[in-house]
């Protein structure tokens, strides 16, 4: 059931990750402000630690 709930979670985290790096590049692009872009990469790295957190979670006791 845990390795079921962490796929889920990866799974969800991996596209969310995806529509902020492909949101960050239209920003960068169009020439944004530093705020909308600084959040952006905020997004994307938020995304990314979730991602790395997750393959870090026991999926079996001790």
């Amino acid at each position: 059931q845990l390795r079921t709930l962490l796929a889920g979670a990866k799974a969800e985290h991996e596209a969310t990750l995806n529509q902020h790096k492909e949101n960050l590049a239209r920003l960068r692009k169009g020439n944004r402000g530093a705020l909308a872009v600084s959040t952006a990469e905020f997004g994307v790295a938020y995304e990314k630690a979730v991602l790395k957190w997750l393959e870090t979670v026991p999926v079996s006791g001790g």
